[in-house]
């Protein structure tokens, strides 16, 4: 299993953008993705692989391991993870957080469809100071305690789990 894979999860309406899987070795992957507009980056994830097709991670339920704690953030649970490998497709599907998300070669090769982002979406995300985020009547900024806090768009701002994100206001 050698696969470096860029994909869009348009599929799960906005919530995973920019991400890229990249398998390092047998043993370790990199993934990083942009979960309602703010940046993940989980370097040498841990996996295994068995015969029946599956990538387990071992260290997703500790509470220091990268992908299980930004899953819990956003209100997931890590453990219901679950990832497997078809070798005679040389494919990867990723179920998460109730989501589907097949990784193939022909996906990763499509280029992210940049006009499928909201445009506010596009714009709070480049908001980094607060007051500036506030000021846009489009954009809202939500504190968090697991992740950096950022600007939201409006929109992603009412889905955000609501005991993790504190954001200055839900409407324009």
């Amino acid at each position: 299993m050698n696969i470096t894979c860029l994909f869009s999860c348009c599929a799960i309406s906005g919530f995973f953008d920019n991400g890229k899987l990249t398998i390092e070795d047998s043993t370790h992957m990199d993934v990083s993705c942009s979960v309602m507009g703010l940046p993940i980056n989980c370097q040498r994830e841990q996996y295994t692989y068995d015969e029946k097709a599956s990538i387990n991670l071992p260290q997703i339920n500790n509470s220091s391991d990268c992908l299980g704690h930004m899953i819990s953030a956003f209100g997931g649970d890590p453990s219901t993870v679950d990832m497997t490998y078809d070798p005679k497709g040389d494919a990867i599907t990723i179920n998460v957080m109730g989501s589907q998300m097949p990784l193939t070669h022909a996906n990763c090769a499509k280029t992210l469809d940049v006009a499928a982002v909201p445009p506010n979406r596009a714009l709070c995300a480049k908001l980094a100071k607060e007051a500036t985020c506030d000021a846009n009547v489009n954009c809202t900024w939500c504190k968090c305690e697991a992740v950096p806090s950022s600007c939201f768009d409006l929109e992603d701002a009412k889905r955000v789990p609501p005991g993790v994100f504190i954001c200055d206001k839900k409407e324009n």
